[in-house]
Parts: structure tokens; sequence; C-alpha cells
């Protein structure tokens, strides 16, 4: 039993370093990172909401990730935007996955 809850403690740990690093390695500043934590937050896969709620998240998170590339591409310019930004969401997209996978074994 605590082999188990030793293995699970340093699983967490490595997600939290892995975490950390992908922020890190992203190089974001102030704006990009509010503009992730919003998309995160507006998740319209959110378990239990009404459907006119998850549409409404939905248009949110449309409307951050509109800001998001916008800001990408004006501050990062046109060749490293496009980069930055795919790899912004796929941050976000790895975030979201990996909440639903802790709220299943939690």
């Amino acid at each position: 039993m605590d082999s188990c809850r030793r293995d699970e403690s340093l699983h967490e740990r490595d997600l939290h370093h892995v975490t950390i690093q992908l922020l890190r390695d992203l190089e974001l500043d102030k704006k990009e990172y509010v503009l992730i934590k919003a998309l995160i937050v507006c998740n319209p896969a959110i378990e239990g909401l009404s459907m006119s709620y998850k549409a409404k998240l939905e248009h949110e998170r449309e409307k951050y990730a509109k800001s998001l590339m916008s800001y990408v591409l004006a501050s990062r310019g046109t060749q490293k935007g496009p980069v930055a930004f795919t790899s912004m969401m796929g941050l976000v997209e790895w975030l979201t996955n990996l909440m639903k996978r802790h709220k299943v074994i939690y």
C-alpha cells in the first residue's frame, strides 16, 4: 500500500515538473498566460453542465482563442506566431486531458 502511494506521489511530481517545463519552453508572457488560463476554465466538456451553458462556454472559449491567436501573431510575428499558438493550444489540450485523468483517479 505504501509503495502505491509513493508511486502516485512520484507520478504527480513528474507531471508537475513536465507541466512547468512545458510552460517555460513556451516562454509565455503574462497576457498569453492569462488567455491560456481562460481557455482552460471555459471548458464546455465539463460534466453536468446544461447544453445552453456549454454553448456559452464554447462561445467564450472561441473568443479567447481568437484573442490569443491575434495577440501571439502581433507579438511574435508571422513566422514564429503560428507555431507558438499551435504549441499553446496543444498545452491547453494536454492540461485539459490531465485534469480529466486526475478527476477519474481521485
